[in-house]
Formats: C-alpha cells, structure tokens, sequence
C-alpha cells in the first residue's frame, strides 16, 4: 500500500480510500470496506435523536442510492421509514448491504466525537468503523435480518401543514395533562383537545392549504417524541379519521425524507366526552 498525502495531512497515515487507488476505501490491513461515508457530524447527531425517539436498533440499508433505514417500536404502535441521499454526505460509497445498528452505543460513540467536524464510516465485515479526529471507534454489529420491516404507504385524505414550534408547543400542553391527544382537523384550523384528572386542554392551529374534517386519538408520549425531534421548520401531517397519522420527515435540504407513523386510539366517544359520561354514571 503507497503512502497518501491526504492520509498524511490528516494525521491518518494509509486510512483513507485513496491509499491504493481502488474504488472503495480498504483498512490498514487491506481488507476491502463494503460501505465508505464521509458526514458532517451534526447531521449524525440529528440522525440519532430523531430515530432513538421511537426505538433502540434499527435496519440501516445501503447501497448506490443512498441509504434505507426503518424501524418500529416494541409496541408496535409506531414506526418510521427514513431514506437519505448520496448527496447529505460529504462522500459515499458503498455496496447493496444491511446493517443492525444500536442506536445506544451510537449515541455513546457520538457524545465522544461532538457534532463539529468529519466523522468517516466504513464498513468492513460486521464491524463499523468509525474515524473523526485522533478517535477510532470499532462498533460490532447484530444481525440485519432481526429486523424485517414492511412500512405501509398510508395514503389519508387530508395533508396539514403545521409549524413545527406550534406543535412542540401541543406537546408540552398535552404531555402535561393526558396519555392521549385528539387532533381534530376542522377546515383551515387543526385542534388539539387533551383531559386529565382535573384539567383539560384545547390549542387551535390554523393550517395551510387543507380543508376537510378529520378526526384521530393520539398516545400522547409518541406524538410529543416524534414532533421534538423533527428536522423541518414546517411539517407535514397526513390525517383521516381513526387512521394512522403519516407525519412528513423532510430535512438536510430534502436530502433526508421519510414518514413517521403512529397507530390511533380507536374510541366511540372522545376522550374528554367519555369521561364526562363515566362522571355521570357514578
């Protein structure tokens, strides 16, 4: 293997895919890496805290268009498929190949790197490889096929567009009040309604380019996880009575898109309208 310059000037002498002139990036010890990423580290950092609000591991799949990542909670009552472009990293290349990646140790590895700076990724044999500055982290992975995710394409009637500060506002409402939150949409205005114990909620959202009516009980922990750690300034909300909610994912200048879905609570009676029924009866 010849000596680099770029290596050198990186103070990473023969780590780098130029060492030997090859289409892919190979270690030290020659061995060929089935994936090579170069990435903003901040972009990582978001990557994370947006997945790890619904679960702990997720399939990442690569291959010449980018990657594929999906996940679903252990409940089951959400789950997000995520697709990035070649072009959101500084430098990609890689093979058709799947990875298990626990996002855990990914966060830990993270929180030693910072979110300035170049982190590199390379993948070789069921090992990540993970370079940025004078750190290098050896992450071993699981098997891909523990995952096997199908994430239906919902289509709903009706698409609001929120800001997404309003709805981090709902959030702090409802998370406050109730384990659910009932989005009613109402022509140009999107109503959240929340009841606890004692007190109950309404926020009014005015939304743009949508009318219809529309109705859908939310767990409110899931809503609040996933619209705080969303990329978007505005977000787009795919709703239909007491069908999943689709909440549109779209970030790193449209190079990150994705869905998040979450299951409804399927009621006869609004939340706030069967407790005061129960309150009656007793």
């Amino acid at each position: 293997m010849k000596d680099c310059p770029t290596c050198e000037n990186n103070g990473q002498k023969n780590l780098c895919k130029d060492c030997d002139g090859g289409d892919l990036y190979k270690a030290a010890n020659g061995t060929a890496s089935l994936m090579h990423v170069e990435v903003e580290a901040a972009k990582l950092h978001e990557l994370n805290a947006l997945l790890s609000s619904l679960t702990d591991k997720v399939r990442l799949d690569a291959g010449e268009h980018g990657w594929v990542i999906k996940a679903v909670d252990p409940a089951h009552v959400a789950m997000v498929s995520v697709e990035i472009d070649p072009g959101a990293f500084t430098k990609y290349e890689s093979e058709e190949v799947s990875i298990l990646l626990d996002l855990e140790r990914f966060k830990t590895m993270l929180g030693h790197i910072g979110k300035r700076g170049t982190v590199h990724l390379d993948l070789l044999n069921s090992v990540l490889h993970v370079r940025s500055g004078f750190l290098n982290w050896k992450m071993r992975l699981g098997d891909p096929d523990e995952q096997i995710i199908k994430v239906p394409n919902i289509i709903n009637e009706h698409v609001a567009t929120v800001p997404r500060d309003e709805l981090i506002k709902v959030a702090k409402v409802t998370d406050s009040l109730a384990d659910t939150v009932a989005l009613h949409l109402q022509d140009d205005v999107l109503l959240f309604k929340a009841k606890g114990a004692t007190d109950d909620a309404e926020v009014r959202v005015p939304v743009d380019g949508c009318k219809g009516k529309a109705r859908v009980i939310m767990p409110a922990d899931y809503f609040g996880n996933c619209v705080r750690v969303l990329p978007q300034e505005q977000v787009g909300l795919s709703m239909e009575t007491d069908r999943p909610l689709v909440v549109m994912i779209n970030g790193w200048s449209g190079a990150l898109t994705g869905r998040y879905l979450m299951a409804p609570r399927i009621e006869s009676d609004e939340p706030d309208e069967a407790a005061e029924k129960e309150g009656g009866e007793s």
